[in-house]
C-alpha cells in the first residue's frame, strides 16, 4: 500500500473548501444586498440548525443539503465508501451554489456601482422630500 502524501490537501479541497465557499458567498451576497451585517446572524442560524440536524447522522450520514457532512467513526469505513457518491454530490452542489451566489453578488455590485440599485438612498430622499414639503 502506497502512502498518499497529498491526502490532507485532497480532503481540504474536497471536504472543507465547498463549505467555506458557500459560507463566504452567502456572506458576500447578503452584505452587498442589504449593506448590513445581517449575514453574520443568518450564517450563525444556518450553522446552528445544520449542526443540530447533523446529530442524527453523526456516525456517517451524508444528506444532500448538509453544509458540513460528518463522519465521526473510525470503524464504519464501509458506510463512508457506500455513501461516497452522496458526499461528492453534496460537495458539488454546494460548490455550484457558491459560484451562483458569487455571480449574483457581482451583478448586484455592478448595478449599485452604476447607481441603478440604491433603494436605501431613494427611500431616504423620499422621506426627506416629504418632510420638506410639510415645512
Amino acid at each position: 500500500m502506497m502512502l498518499d502524501y497529498f491526502a490532507p490537501l485532497k480532503y481540504c479541497f474536497g471536504w472543507v473548501l465547498p463549505s467555506v465557499m458557500v459560507s463566504s458567498a452567502v456572506g458576500m451576497l447578503l452584505t452587498e444586498l442589504t449593506n448590513t451585517p445581517i449575514a453574520i446572524a443568518v450564517q450563525g442560524l444556518w450553522w446552528f440548525i445544520d449542526m443540530n440536524l447533523g446529530i442524527q447522522s453523526i456516525k456517517g450520514g451524508y444528506p444532500l443539503f448538509s453544509l458540513s457532512p460528518r463522519h465521526n467513526s473510525l470503524q464504519l469505513t464501509q458506510v463512508f465508501i457506500d455513501n461516497f457518491s452522496n458526499l461528492v454530490a453534496n460537495r458539488l452542489l454546494f460548490t455550484g451554489f457558491a459560484l451562483l451566489l458569487v455571480f449574483v453578488t457581482v451583478l448586484i455590485y455592478e448595478r449599485k456601482r452604476r447607481g441603478k440599485l440604491n433603494e436605501y438612498d431613494k427611500a431616504k430622499k423620499t422621506f426627506a422630500d416629504m418632510e420638506d414639503s410639510e415645512s
